[in-house]
Formats: structure tokens, C-alpha cells, sequence
């Protein structure tokens, strides 16, 4: 009989004979979160016993989530306490091995609740995976994953509670059950868990090599998109099933559905600019993205009656002048779009103020991680900059329609986005109670032997 990987670690392991719940064999893949409930509850210890036992100081509002998986002071002494410092299981504790595209360090930016399969949380049970967002249900129980109680409905936070046992809500209700996790813990589905997970995890590590995040830079929103960018294989795990609205969040570009023409030379020359230069006011652009531009503008200012004024700069002072929306429209028409005029062979001005600042900032991720991992890491010359050698490596990408297809779409609709919110900020239109929704654009490109095969953007709502 083959030996499992997961048998093959804990064959290796020698956990801290002092501490009752340490079975690993018995629950695959046992999260350190996991662990700790396991530890807490049949041990009898509450948080005053966690500094000695566990190293962890038990500071008002601890995330227990955070401290087991995180990599850190907290979960190194918790590794050395319960005699896992030289074992690979507290690899599985981290988000990363259980996500099949690389999102690089920006795990350590969440601070997520715990999901729960209530089945298994009778046997103190977790598993890093049942922290992914697009897996919807426990493999093996089928039962949809919460991170609310099943009782009144409040959001598990992940925190040591100040009074009671770890699991218990303040409610009084508490899935946890001392004899399913001790006598009944062999009826634990440890066949089945331990076959399905080791298949996940080796999908993931494949889908690894070839798939990565590009998120904007200061937003920690981007673990949402992944239900969208995520389909898992043959529909396991009960996979999110997207909402009607899906196509107008999602868009895809990929070099097996090649229909647009290559772009032309120095066609990436505008948005390297952007990415080197974030704080840039205007930028000069590829003329095709001229009329798209205007097309924008018609459509978003026809959702404003003609008589709606605005509160406008007079002639770059800060005194303000009113005008209609029409009027403006009639003598201005460009007002968003091109404050300093049209080059039409050379390309086309945007005035940057009036795009999300999320689709720009995206807009440059997405130029240097294509950089990073695809083209370079491209260096400055003795005859060129850093910026010209990349011109040139893009200009020879293959797959390179797929980068200015995607780009061309996140600054569209981060300037149609960023359009609306100016015009009601501008009108007076929002309540100050009122908050604008909208959304932030997140992107995976993929990659295959050093070339551009695939671009997916997910838009995920936000508050404005």
C-alpha cells in the first residue's frame, strides 16, 4: 500500500508527548489554527496558560488565525513548543500552498475570519484550504464553508475570547464536541481527506509555476477576485458558482484567441511611463484610445440631466465657477480627456486625475510583473535606460496583443469609473451619508516557458 505524503511527514514527526491533541495522522493536513483548538479545548488551557505553554503573549484581541499561519515570532515558538521545528507540516499552515496562483507575500496583508465546516469543527478540525475563497464546501462533507456562527449569525473573528473556551461564541453556542475529538476521533474521514487534499496540493503547485497575482499596490481587497480567477478541476470542492454579473466582472485575453492586430512599435512606451511615474498628471497615450475615450465620455455624462452644474476651477485658481453639464459638454468637450490637446499620429493626452487611481496603479503592476517574470528583470545600458530596454523587450513579446488588450480595458473602465464619481463629487449630487460603490480591478497573467499565454482581470466591488 503507498504511503501517503501526509503519513510520511507525521511518520517523521514527534510532537510534544505532554500535550493532549496532537493526533495528526488522524486529521490530514491539520492547520495550526486547527492545532490550537485541538490543544486549547482537550487541555483544559485558557489565556492565561498561553505564554507558557505556547509562547504567545495574550494580548486583548489576539488573532489566533493570524499567529498560527503567519510567518513570525508567534507561530516559530508555537512550532518549537509542540515539537514541529524540523517538521514539514507547518508548511501547510500557510494560505500559499493551498492557492494555485502565486500572490507572492501579500497573504501577510489579510486578516481573515476563520471558515468552518461545522462537521469538522466537532473534532477541533482545520485546514488552511478551508480559507480560500473559491472553494464553497468541505470536500469531504459536502457542507458549505461559514465563517459565521450557526446559531446566531455573528462573524467568527479568529480571536482568543477574553472569557470562555476558544470556538464557543458569545452566544453560548459551540460546535466543538470533546468526544468526537477524542473517543469518536477515528470516524474522522481520513481516507477520502488526505486522498483529495494531496491532489489539490499538487494541482496548486503545478498551477504555481505559471500563474501570478498582480494586484494594485496599497489595496488588500484582491483576495475576493481570486473566487473569480479560480476554477478549480472537474468542479471540485464545491466551487463558487459566480453571479449573474460575472461577464461584466471578468474579462479574459489570451494568444490562442488571437483576433486583434499586433500593436505597433514603442506601443508600450506610454504605460511604462505610468508604471515609473505614478504620480504623473497626464500621460501621453496610444491614439486608438482617442475615440474610446470620448465614447466614455458621452456615455457617462448622458446618465447626468444637461442642467446639472458643476463646481469647476476658474482658469487654474482656486475660486470656483459653476457650470452646466451641457455647456460643458458644448465648449469643452475634451475637458477629462485631453487638457492639453490631440497629437493624432503620436497618440492622445488623458488627464490621469480623472482615472481610479487603482486602475493606474494596476496598469503599472502589470507592465513590471510582466517585466519580472516574463521579459526581464530589464536593467539600464551605457546607451539605454532601464525604461527604453524594456520598450524594446515588449516590442518583441510574444502574446504582447494580450498585455496591451488588457491594459487598453483596466484604464477604460478605471477612467469611465473614476469619471462618474468626479461628476458627482463635482455636482454635489452625493449625500454626505451616501457612499459611492465601484470597483478595483485585480489581474493573474500566466505564463508558459518564458511566454505571455493569458490575461484575466476581475473587478471587485468596493466603497468609494
Amino acid at each position: 500500500m503507498t504511503t501517503s505524503q501526509w503519513e510520511a511527514m507525521c511518520g517523521e514527526t514527534r510532537p510534544n508527548q505532554g500535550l493532549i491533541g496532537l493526533n495528526f495522522p488522524n486529521f490530514p493536513y491539520l492547520s495550526g489554527y486547527g492545532m490550537m483548538i485541538r490543544s486549547l479545548r482537550l487541555n483544559g488551557f485558557g489565556r492565561k496558560d498561553l505564554f507558557a505553554i505556547f509562547g504567545m503573549r495574550a494580548m486583548q484581541g489576539l488573532d489566533l488565525l493570524r499567529a498560527c499561519h503567519r510567518p513570525g515570532g508567534p507561530r516559530s515558538r508555537l512550532e518549537i513548543a509542540v515539537g514541529l521545528q524540523h517538521s514539514d507540516i507547518p508548511r501547510f499552515w500557510s494560505e500559499e500552498v493551498w492557492c494555485p496562483i502565486d500572490v507572492g507575500h501579500r497573504w501577510n496583508e489579510l486578516r481573515l475570519a476563520p471558515r468552518h465546516c461545522c462537521e469538522c469543527l466537532r473534532y477541533g478540525y482545520h485546514c488552511a484550504l478551508f480559507q480560500m475563497p473559491f472553494v464553497d464546501c468541505c470536500p469531504w462533507h459536502g457542507i458549505k464553508l461559514r465563517s459565521t456562527c450557526d446559531q446566531c449569525g455573528k462573524p467568527y473573528q479568529g480571536l482568543l475570547p477574553s472569557a470562555g473556551p476558544v470556538t464557543r461564541c458569545a452566544c453560548g453556542h459551540d460546535p466543538f464536541d470533546r468526544k468526537a475529538a477524542t473517543v469518536d476521533m477515528r470516524s474522522f474521514p481520513v481516507s477520502s481527506a488526505t486522498e483529495q487534499l494531496e491532489q489539490h496540493l499538487t494541482w496548486c503547485e503545478g498551477e504555481r509555476r505559471r500563474r501570478y497575482l498582480v494586484a494594485p499596490t496599497a489595496i488588500g481587497a484582491w483576495y475576493p477576485a481570486l473566487s473569480g480567477l479560480i476554477s478549480l478541476p472537474d468542479g471540485k470542492f464545491g466551487n463558487t458558482v459566480r453571479s449573474p454579473d460575472s461577464a461584466d466582472r471578468m474579462r479574459h485575453w489570451d494568444v490562442s484567441n488571437h483576433k486583434d492586430v499586433e500593436p505597433k512599435k514603442n506601443a508600450f512606451w506610454p504605460w511604462i511611463v505610468i508604471a515609473t511615474s505614478p504620480s504623473l498628471n497626464i500621460a501621453p497615450l496610444p491614439s486608438a484610445l482617442h475615440h474610446p475615450l470620448v465614447k466614455i465620455t458621452q456615455a457617462v455624462i448622458s446618465r447626468f440631466p444637461p442642467s446639472t452644474s458643476l463646481d469647476l476651477e476658474k482658469d487654474g485658481a482656486r475660486k470656483e465657477r459653476r457650470v452646466a453639464v451641457g455647456e460643458l459638454i458644448a465648449t469643452r468637450p475634451h475637458h477629462f480627456i485631453l487638457p492639453f490637446g490631440r497629437t493624432p499620429r503620436e497618440g492622445t493626452w488623458l488627464n490621469l486625475s480623472t482615472v481610479l487611481p487603482e486602475s493606474l496603479d494596476l496598469c503599472g503592476c502589470l507592465v513590471d510583473a510582466v517585466d519580472q517574470r516574463i521579459t526581464g528583470p530589464t536593467e539600464a545600458t551605457p546607451l539605454r535606460s532601464a525604461e527604453a530596454e524594456k520598450s524594446l523587450k515588449f516590442d518583441q513579446l510574444a502574446g504582447r496583443w494580450v498585455l496591451q488588450s488588457a491594459l487598453f480595458h483596466i484604464l477604460l473602465r478605471g477612467f469611465a469609473i473614476g469619471l462618474t464619481i468626479t461628476l458627482r463629487k463635482l455636482s454635489r449630487r452625493r449625500q454626505v451619508s451616501q457612499r459611492l460603490s465601484h470597483r478595483i480591478p485585480v489581474a493573474e497573467i500566466s505564463c508558459q516557458h518564458g511566454h505571455l499565454q493569458r490575461i484575466s482581470v476581475s473587478w471587485i466591488a468596493m466603497a468609494d
